[in-house]
Formats: C-alpha cells, sequence, structure tokens
C-alpha cells in the first residue's frame, strides 16, 4: 500500500487521477468497463478516474451497475445519490435487485457479497472488464479474515489489480490506496459520496477488524499496513510457483468434461503434493478450495481400496466428492427422476421431452456422427420407452460385446458411476431394448432403414 501524503488541492488531486487513469489506458487493452458502483467514497473516486479513462482513449466505454440489496432502510438514499452521480459524469447507469437469502452456517456479509458478486458478474457478459473499488485497507481486513478462516497462501494473498479466471477479467485500479487518501481525494475533487451507516455495526466480522483491531495494531505498528502488503506478495509469489508446479499433473490426471480425477499410481506418501493436486482440481468447480480438514478426507478416500466408496460435501452441498473405482469425481446433488426403486416406463415421441424431477429427456431427429453413435437410436415413428430402475440381473448384448452380460456388470465395464445410473434409462421400441441412456448401444439386430435416427438427450432443467 502506498504511503503517499494526502493531497492538498484540487489540483494536486486531479493530478493523482490523471495518474492512475493512464496507467490503466497502458494496462488494459481498449473495451467495455464495467463498474460496481454503492457510491461509497472508494466506488465514487473509481467511476471518476474510470470516466478520466474515457477521455484518454477513446476505445474506452463504460457503464456503471448499482445493485439495490433490499436490507436496508437507507437503499433508495444510495440509489438517488447513484443517480445523481452518473448523470453529473454522463455515465450509463444499470440497476439489479438482489434476492439474499442467508444460508446456514454463512454470515450475512458472505450472502450478501456472493449476490452482489453473482450480480455483477452477470452484467460482465456484455463487458470486458469488471472494475471494483477495493483499496489498500481492504486488502489488510481481508489478511486478517483469511487467518480466521484458516486459508493457505492463496487466501492470504489477498486482492490483485488485475484477475482472470472463469469468471473474466476482474480489475482493482485503487488497491495501493489507503481508505484515509481515497476519501481525501474524493473530497478535493469535490465529489459527493453517501455514508454507509452499515460500517460501523460491529456484528460484521470486516468491521470488528477495520474498527476494533487495525487501530490498535496500527497505533503500536505504524508501518503495518505496508508489512502486511508484502507478507501477501509473497503469499502471492509462493502460490502462483505452486500452481505452475502442479499444472502439468492436473492436466496430466484430470478429465475436465466429465470432472474426474484418475488416482491410479499416485505416490500416497506425498501428501503435500496430493493435497495441493487436489485443491487444484477442487478449484475446477470451486472458487475457493476446500478446508484442510475435508482435502484429508478426501485424500483418506483417494488412497482406500479400489472398492472403497464415500462422498465429501463441499461447499454447503453445492459441490460434492465421490469416488468409483479409480477416479474422483466432482459433482453436484441433484433429484433423481424416480424417488423409488421401483421400475418406472416413460413413453416419449420423437421430438417430445419430458420433465422427470430436475431432468430433461428428449428425443431428438438427426444424423449421427461419423466417429461415435453413443446416444443415438434409430427408432420407430412412435418414438420409444424409457425404462428406469431397470432390474440389474437384466441380460444385454451391447455392441462389439460377445455374449450377453448383466446390467449390473455392464454398469461397471462402462464405468458408470453408482449416483449416475438412476439417470440413464434403457431405450425401449417394439418390445427389443436398443441400448443404455447415452452409454451403450446394445446389438439387438438392424433396424429398418425406415426408422428415423433419434438422440436420446438428458439434461439438468432450469433452475426455477
Amino acid at each position: 500500500m502506498a504511503t503517499a501524503s494526502l493531497p492538498r488541492s484540487r489540483e494536486e488531486a486531479q493530478r493523482t487521477a490523471d495518474r492512475i487513469a493512464a496507467h490503466l489506458v497502458q494496462l488494459l487493452p481498449p473495451g467495455r468497463l464495467l463498474i460496481g458502483l454503492s457510491g461509497g467514497p472508494d466506488s465514487t473516486l473509481l467511476l471518476y478516474i474510470l470516466k478520466c479513462v474515457t477521455k484518454l482513449h477513446r476505445g474506452f466505454s463504460l457503464r456503471a451497475v448499482h445493485c439495490i440489496h433490499g436490507l436496508d432502510a437507507d437503499d433508495p438514499i444510495w440509489l438517488a445519490h447513484c443517480q445523481k452521480l452518473c448523470a453529473m459524469l454522463q455515465v450509463p447507469l444499470t440497476l439489479k435487485k438482489l434476492n439474499i437469502v442467508y444460508k446456514n452456517r454463512e454470515s450475512p456479509e458472505d450472502s450478501s457479497r456472493q449476490e452482489r458478486y453473482a450480480a455483477l458478474l452477470s452484467e460482465l457478459k456484455t463487458a470486458d472488464y469488471l472494475c471494483l473499488g477495493h483499496q489498500g485497507d481492504d486488502n489488510v481486513e481481508n489478511l486478517f479474515l483469511a487467518l480466521k478462516r484458516g486459508a493457505g497462501p492463496q487466501g492470504l494473498a489477498g486482492m490483485h489489480e488485475i484477475t482472470e479466471d472463469r469468471r473474466g477479467t476482474i480489475v482493482r485500479p485503487l488497491l495501493h490506496l489507503s481508505r484515509k487518501q481515497i476519501e481525501a481525494l474524493t473530497d478535493k475533487l469535490e465529489l459527493p459520496t453517501v455514508f454507509d451507516i452499515s460500517n460501523t455495526y460491529l456484528k460484521f466480522e470486516r468491521n470488528f477488524f477495520r474498527l476494533q483491531i487495525l487501530p490498535r495494531i496500527k497505533e503500536r505498528f505504524p508501518s503495518f499496513p505496508q508489512a502486511a502488503a508484502r507478507s501477501q506478495q509473497l503469499c502471492a509469489l509462493e502460490h502462483d510457483l505452486a500452481e505452475r508446479f502442479i499444472a502439468p499433473l492436473l492436466h496430466e490426471r484430470a478429465d475436465q468434461e466429465k470432472l474426474r480425477l484418475n488416482c491410479t499410481g499416485l505416490d500416497w506418501r506425498d501428501e503435500h503434493l496430493c493435497l495441493m493436486l487436489l485443491r487444484a482440481f477442487c478449484q475446477l468447480v470451486l472458487e475457493q478450495p476446500p478446508e484442510l480438514a475435508l482435502l484429508r478426507q478426501a485424500l483418506q478416500l483417494m488412497a482406500g481400496t479400489h472398492g472403497r466408496v464415500g462422498r465429501i460435501v463441499l461447499q454447503q452441498g453445492a459441490w460434492q466428492l465421490q469416488r468409483f473405482k479409480q477416479y474422483l469425481y466432482l459433482t453436484q446433488p441433484r433429484p433423481l427422476p424416480f424417488a423409488d426403486s421401483r421400475e418406472h416406463c416413460v413413453q416419449l415421441s420423437i421430438g417430445q421431452s419430458a420433465a422427470l424431477n430436475g431432468s430433461i429427456y428428449t428425443l431428438k431427429a438427426g444424423a449421427p456422427p461419423s466417429d461415435s453413435q453413443v446416444g443415438w437410436y434409430r427408432l420407430p415413428p412412435a418414438g420409444a420407452e424409457l425404462i428406469f430402475n431397470a432390474a440389474g440381473s437384466l441380460k444385454l448384448k451391447a455392441v462389439g460385446r460377445e455374449q450377453r452380460r448383466e446390467l449390473k456388470k455392464l454398469y461397471g465395464e462402462f464405468a458408470v458411476p453408482q449416483w449416475e445410473r438412476p439417470f440413464q434409462p434403457l431405450v425401449r421400441a417394439q418390445g427389443e431394448i436398443w441400448g443404455l441412456g447415452r452409454i451403450f448401444v446394445c446389438d439387438a439386430g438392424q433396424a429398418p432403414e425406415d426408422w428415423e435416427w433419434v438422440q436420446l438427450n438428458i439434461t439438468p432443467a432450469a433452475p426455477a
């Protein structure tokens, strides 16, 4: 964090704003800037600086997004302020109404933050950069919050000026400034701001560190923020090196399409390597890695005997780790097409869809690719019956097999995990079984030429 003195005049404040704007022009290729605007000093100053960016380079455009939380009586005040500010700076403003639901074992801060980020990231689909007003003191507070969580180097590293990941590109240009410097800059630039009374509520963890802990530390150790920033930079360097080291092994062992990790032949005595591989695998879908205790449970699951099964719940049930044979899978819980274990039959015409408790089954006409016909069937005009929960003792002859085998053994041959089996129905037409879902086609004789090629599609239903 910078230790620069506070601006003494409007001219000096403007030079600082222009310097940050010029740095962004040099740092970023021209594109569409999107700012998350709350109306506080941080995002207000950032809005002003980004407006300067668009004046310096015509290749940049700017749009603001304001999130209405719906939990505070002051929401209309914040909204009116942001509308007035954007009108003054001639910046288009988009409003997003949040639907915040507090989850079990999750703080109100985290619930609000996750919903706000989701709303902002949804707008990033029509922008190139999401710009946020986090500043240096926020990063120091993040260090304490990460320590409280028991985070590793990634969490302790805090926020970076530019973050590029699967969400998009997130830019935080104010991390080198302190809260005090930002307030002084907005004051000298005569930018109106609104005070958020919730920043004084000690029930919020961040406010507790901000108001009760950090002032006493700074009083005793004035250079603590700068030392903390150096520690965060070192953590970021070490995490980056660890990621580079593990990347080839992850690429070799992880199937990103099926979200599974090949555990065969890993040296379980090298706990550090295996834990790092597990963390990297989980972060294919998770923003934050699982806690160390959960990773060690997963390590035991991976290192167990060949037939060992188990499930480890991640991210409060949103994801889970499950093992099948020598693979560890990342899966999301979803309701079964039929809750009981009885056999069920669903008649489906070509072109028709059936929604079965969260999964949609469709028979779609088309032409199979030349390299594979898995999931493709020749069906009569009447379509087919989808048979769920068929008996494991049923014998079928899959294409390429020399003899008929029981369905429960074919599940193993075709590596269908236990949790996936209820979703894969048998396909039956005119009394003949033609295959199992999108797993294999049966060698049941030649279908008539006038039957139509049809693909069985299985997709999750869209969330309500």
